[in-house]
């Protein structure tokens, strides 16, 4: 797997990378929110999209898993 080191990566970091792809973009986007003033209810709904961008990001990454287990040689 040395010809492909991004996805070496993420097999290897891909706990980690699930929980910062996920929480980081509704968190900054709530507290933005917040910050320029909007109705706080605005801020909990960019909150409660946080379940669905993790299970994007954990698919993303057992995909990238899953090709990696089952195409590349080891």
């Amino acid at each position: 797997m040395e010809q492909y080191p991004a996805i070496a990566f993420i097999v290897k970091h891909g706990r980690l990378l699930t929980w910062a792809i996920a929480l980081l973009p509704p968190l900054v986007i709530g507290l933005l929110l917040h910050a320029a003033g909007f109705h706080w209810l605005w801020s909990a709904l960019a909150l409660a999209a946080l379940p669905l961008t993790y299970l994007v990001a954990r698919s993303y990454v057992e995909l990238v898993a899953i090709i990696a287990d089952m195409l590349l040689p080891k």
